[in-house]
């Protein structure tokens, strides 16, 4: 009994000290693991906050375009108007 009590004395510390580190392992690699993850959402949230932006400066960008198209063809319309007006007073 004594044999084994003195056996289990110099072997409890012996693999205790490699359980230990291999415990403070593992919380390491899952705080590394959390912060990565962590990480990512933020990468993610962000890269969907800047497709948002330019989804948003697209949408400008072709509403501009079409108010434009449209101021175009209103002075274009309003020049042939004038034109004819002139023409009209011409023989």
């Amino acid at each position: 009994m004594k044999l084994a009590l003195a056996a289990l004395l110099l072997v409890v510390p012996v693999f205790g000290d490699c359980w230990g580190d291999h415990f403070r392992d593992d919380i390491r690699h899952m705080r590394y693991e959390l912060r990565r993850e962590a990480y990512e959402a933020r990468r993610e949230a962000q890269r969907a906050r800047m497709d948002a932006a330019r989804e948003r400066i697209r949408e400008k960008r072709e509403a501009m375009r079409e108010r434009r198209a449209a101021q175009r063809e209103a002075a274009r319309e309003r020049r042939e108007y004038w034109r004819e007006f002139r023409d009209s007073f011409r023989w």
